[in-house]
């Protein structure tokens, strides 16, 4: 086939494409089936992708307050063994 013949089935496809989106009844059709249940689909997916991130986040700053907790433990342990190393 020559590079015509495949532009002209191209264009005949969107020809065809542009003619079906142009009604009003096939964009109703063509939201009511397809688009909605999509963007109703993604924020679905959004929504759990979110809850994901905002539960980690959660377990990150929990992680983050049990390790400053754990130094500051450390810390106060080394200053009460060194004072008490000290001679009177």
């Amino acid at each position: 086939m020559s590079s015509q013949g495949m532009a002209s089935i191209t264009d005949q496809i969107l020809t065809q494409c542009v003619q079906l989106v142009g009604t009003e009844t096939n964009q109703k059709k063509i939201r009511t089936y397809i688009i909605d249940p999509m963007v109703a689909y993604f924020k679905y997916k959004l929504g759990t992708f979110f809850f994901i991130i905002i539960i980690l986040l959660a377990c990150l700053l929990v992680a983050n307050c049990l390790i400053i907790g754990y130094f500051i433990t450390l810390r106060t342990l080394l200053k009460v063994g060194h004072l008490q190393s000290l001679p009177l």
